[in-house]
């Protein structure tokens, strides 16, 4: 069993936006302050958003950001329904497609690994900053919404805001309505279906995996 190193202190760092009073309104947890034409997730191309992403600003050395997610692919992926929450296959593609799911991996990772204190608190801000930003947005890819279900999954202090933020994103992309079309055998509607019912599982993150196969 993965052993987790989760302590609360380490999971709300001074200036994190998302970390407020349980009954905050989704826009005060949130503190939107920035329009959705400062996102970097939204505002450029894909090779663009890598060139301007905060590993490339140096928040984040590279090879660093690399053993993170290396360990999220290969110790902490399969606990989301055998890795429905993160496809991807290496960093350079997650950063191309969401700069908030490589905040949301590294920050997890640095959750679990001894002495990535700081580095945590640096991807956890990034994480919050990212999603605070992404409120405004009028488009959300289904990548943003995995990096929203692997927040909600490890990240308690904020686990319910965070999935109140996603169901919103996946019923105004209308998953709630791939079940059918996903029995009938469509693979784009089966993962849409998988993603929607991520939504709503509520297992112990350290003895219990779920596979939909």
């Amino acid at each position: 069993r993965e052993q987790s190193r989760y302590s609360p202190e380490r999971e709300a760092p001074e200036g994190a936006s998302l970390v407020t009073a349980p009954m905050g309104s989704l826009f005060e947890v949130t503190q939107l302050s920035h329009s959705r034409s400062s996102s970097p997730t939204r505002q450029y191309a894909p090779d663009h958003v890598v060139a301007s992403d905060f590993i490339s600003r140096g928040v984040v050395d590279l090879a660093e950001a690399e053993e993170l997610f290396r360990y999220f692919d290969q110790r902490l992926n399969h606990y989301l329904w055998d890795g429905t929450a993160m496809s991807h296959k290496d960093l350079i593609s997650v950063r191309r497609s969401s700069t908030l799911l490589t905040a949301a991996i590294l920050a997890v990772s640095a959750l679990h690994i001894p002495n990535k204190e700081r580095t945590f608190d640096t991807c956890y801000a990034e994480f919050a900053r990212l999603a605070s930003e992404s409120m405004l947005d009028r488009h959300h890819t289904f990548d943003d919404l995995r990096a929203l279900c692997i927040g909600a999954f490890w990240l308690s202090n904020v686990s319910w805001k965070l999935s109140g933020y996603a169901v919103r994103i996946a019923t105004e992309r209308n998953l709630h309505q791939c079940y059918r079309k996903a029995i009938q055998g469509s693979p784009e509607h089966r993962e849409q279906a998988r993603l929607w019912y991520l939504l709503y599982v509520r297992t112990d993150p350290l003895s219990t995996k779920v596979t939909i196969r």
